[in-house]
C-alpha cells in the first residue's frame, strides 16, 4: 500500500499506475432529486478508498424508494441489476443479509416486511424502516426490530420461531405464500395448512402445499406434538406474526433487517473490525438520504472497517446510518449499469435490494408504491 505522500510523488512523475489511484470527486444528475457521486480519497496515509453515493432529496415528489425481494419470493437470489430492470428502477443498491447455502438459499437472515406483511421473522436486529409517506415525502429511519409470533387454538398457544426460514428443532415456523408452492421442509414433523380465514384445510408431515392467500404452520419435536394434539380439521387457528420496533419511530410499511447501526444522533456507534467492501444507508439532518457503496479487497480500494465507514458518513453530514450486506454482495446500479467494482469480479446474486424510482407524475408514483402488492395479487391469481 502506497503512503499518500509517495502517491503524490509518483503523480508528479506522471506514473500511469499512480494516476489509476489518484483521488477524484465527480457527480452527475440522475433524475429530479437524485444525484450520483463517485469519490476516490485517502484518510491520512490510509487508502485508497473508492466510494459511490446516491444523494436523494426525499421531498422531491417523483422520488420513491422500495425494498424488493429477489424473484419476488421469500427465498432465492437475483442480481441487483435484474431486480432494478424488472421493476423499472432508475437506481438500486443491494439490501440485507441472506442465507448463503441450503434449501433456503437467499432467504432473509433478519426481520423483513413488505407492505406491512412479515416476510421473514429472524432474530432481533437493527433495521432500515421505510416509513409511511406523508405528502409523498420519503422517510427512512433506523430502529431495532424483533419478531413476535404465536399460534393459538383450543385455548392454548405456542410461540412462533419465525417466518419463511429453516425450521429449527422443537419449534413452530410459519410459511406464507411468498415461499412458493410448498414449505420445502423435510424429516419428521407435523404441518397444518390454513386458508385466508384461518380454517384448517390440510395436514401432513412435511413439505405441505401452501394454500393461495393462506399459510402453513410447521412444527418439529415438542412443537409438532402440540400442533397435532390441538388441531382439529376445519377448526379455526389464530396466527399472530408481527415485527416490533424500538424505539417506535414511525409507522413502517416495509422493514429491512440488517445492521449494525453505524451512526446515531450524529455520533459514530459502529465497532472497529476488518476492512471489507461495504453498503450502507444514511439520513442527514435536512432529510437527505444517502445510499452508499464502498469498494474493497482491491488495488483501487482497500475497503473500510465499520467504524471508518461511520466516520466517513458523519463527515458527509449523516445523523443516522445503518450497515447493509457488504463484501461480494456490495452493488450499486445507476441507469442499468453497475457503478462500483464488485470484489468477486462480477455482480453477485443477492437476496434483496433497495430500488430507487423517479416517477414522472403522482399517478405513476402511486403505481410504483403499489407495485409489490400488485405482483402479489397476480401471483395469487395464477395459483388459484
Amino acid at each position: 500500500m502506497l503512503p499518500h505522500r509517495a502517491l503524490i510523488a509518483l503523480l508528479a512523475c506522471g506514473s500511469i499506475a499512480a494516476q489509476d489511484l489518484a483521488p477524484f470527486d465527480r457527480s452527475e444528475p440522475v433524475a429530479p432529486g437524485i444525484v450520483y457521486r463517485e469519490r476516490r480519497f485517502y484518510r491520512g496515509e490510509l487508502g485508497p478508498f473508492t466510494m459511490q453515493i446516491l444523494m436523494i432529496d426525499p421531498r422531491e415528489p417523483s422520488v420513491n424508494l422500495l425494498p424488493v425481494r429477489a424473484l419476488d419470493r421469500a427465498i432465492g437470489r437475483e442480481r441487483t441489476t435484474a431486480m432494478a430492470e424488472r421493476y423499472g428502477a432508475i437506481a438500486a443498491i443491494n439490501g440485507g443479509f441472506f442465507v448463503t447455502r441450503g434449501v433456503f438459499l437467499g432467504s432473509s437472515a433478519y426481520p423483513y416486511a413488505l407492505e406491512g406483511q412479515v416476510v421473514s421473522g429472524g432474530p432481533s436486529r437493527a433495521a432500515l424502516l421505510f416509513c409511511e409517506e406523508k405528502k409523498f415525502v420519503e422517510d427512512l429511519r433506523i430502529a431495532t426490530v424483533n419478531f413476535q409470533g404465536a399460534v393459538r387454538m383450543n385455548g392454548e398457544s405456542w410461540p412462533l420461531r419465525g417466518v419463511n426460514q429453516e425450521r429449527a428443532e422443537g419449534s413452530l415456523m410459519l410459511y406464507t405464500a411468498r415461499m412458493g408452492p410448498s414449505t420445502l421442509t423435510a424429516g419428521d414433523g407435523y404441518e397444518v395448512a390454513v386458508n385466508e380465514s384461518g380454517r384448517v384445510v390440510e395436514t401432513g408431515a412435511s413439505d405441505l402445499a401452501i394454500p393461495p392467500g393462506g399459510s402453513v404452520i410447521s412444527g418439529s419435536g415438542p412443537a409438532a406434538i402440540w400442533l397435532r394434539r390441538n388441531v382439529r380439521r376445519s377448526k379455526r387457528v389464530r396466527v399472530q406474526a408481527a415485527l416490533r420496533q424500538k424505539p417506535e419511530t414511525c409507522r413502517a410499511t416495509d422493514v429491512l433487517g440488517a445492521g449494525p447501526r453505524l451512526v446515531e444522533a450524529g455520533k459514530v456507534v459502529a465497532p472497529a473490525n476488518p476492512r471489507h467492501p461495504r453498503t450502507a444507508a444514511a439520513r442527514k439532518a435536512d432529510g437527505t438520504l444517502l445510499l452508499v457503496t464502498l469498494d474493497g479487497r482491491q488495488k483501487i480500494s482497500i475497503g473500510m472497517t465499520l467504524a471508518e465507514l461511520a466516520e466517513e458518513l458523519v463527515s458527509m453530514g449523516a445523523m443516522e446510518a445503518i450497515n447493509l450486506d457488504g463484501g461480494g454482495s456490495t452493488t450499486m446500479v445507476v441507469k442499468g449499469r453497475v457503478r462500483n467494482s464488485p470484489s468477486d469480479g462480477a455482480e453477485r446474486p443477492v437476496g434483496d435490494a433497495v430500488l430507487v424510482f423517479s416517477a414522472p407524475d403522482r399517478e405513476s408514483a402511486q403505481r410504483i408504491q403499489g407495485s409489490v402488492r400488485a405482483r402479489e395479487e397476480a401471483e395469487k391469481s395464477l395459483r388459484r
